[in-house]
């Protein structure tokens, strides 16, 4: 059993000693700060690796002084960013992180996530919905592909502040649709049942359903309209 010592590592990269009473190696450092930082490790090779990590992204410049959960990260960018988008999308993104995201990868620390994480989430929400819809050879496509496209961008955000230097999203796997999506086109007489149905049981919803029968207007598009925008 090694004893409890004191040792200067080369290049003023901090000091090294073994913990006898934890049974751990400690390795201090000075941060950019000034601040005195420790790791630790059972073998001293562990607490070197961390220590080289932590070296590592302080020189490339990222904020050692924040860590994050990705769970804490995305409420925190949720935070920042609902007053600068669309009330819709900020809802979105909401249920995005909350229904998929956060309890597939959000135990995950930040700096630690990387593409084979996020893609093995993509993978099991896949599995998730296929339990659900066997016979849809595409089930579940379109919210792995929202739910990337949400974390790229929250992720990139990351980068920007300097919390992490790659965007793992950036070399994720996602599922591909097989074959053609069938578009499901309803004739007149299908259209008239519809509005009746909305004018006789729902008609505060009959304007909303026959404008986007009238002009095509998507449901966002549809929601988003104001007196101002009617002639």
């Amino acid at each position: 059993m090694p004893r409890t010592k004191r040792t200067r590592t080369a290049n003023g990269e901090g000091t090294t000693y073994f913990e006898k009473s934890r049974q751990r190696w400690v390795i201090q450092v000075t941060t950019a700060r000034g601040e005195r930082k420790s790791f630790y490790g059972k073998k001293q090779g562990d607490a070197l690796e961390r220590r080289d990590n932590f070296l590592r992204n302080q020189d490339k410049g990222l904020d050692m002084s924040v860590r994050y959960k990705l769970s804490t990260f995305l409420e925190e960018y949720l935070e920042l960013t609902r007053n600068s988008i669309e009330y819709k999308t900020y809802t979105n993104y909401v249920s995005t992180a909350n229904n998929y995201i956060i309890p597939k990868i959000g135990k995950i620390e930040l700096r630690k996530l990387d593409s084979n994480h996020i893609t093995r989430a993509w993978n099991k929400i896949r599995e998730d919905f296929k339990t659900k819809n066997p016979l849809d050879i595409n089930t579940g496509i379109s919210t792995i592909k929202h739910c990337q496209a949400f974390l790229s961008t929250a992720l990139g955000h990351a980068v920007g502040r300097r919390l992490i230097d790659t965007n793992p999203c950036d070399y994720a796997l996602t599922p591909k649709f097989i074959g053609q999506r069938e578009i499901i086109v309803l004739d007149e007489n299908e259209i008239a049942l519809v509005l009746n149905h909305f004018e006789d049981t729902l008609p505060d919803f009959f304007p909303f359903v026959f404008m986007a029968f009238q002009t095509g207007m998507r449901r966002g598009e549809l929601g988003a309209l104001q007196w101002r925008d009617i002639d």
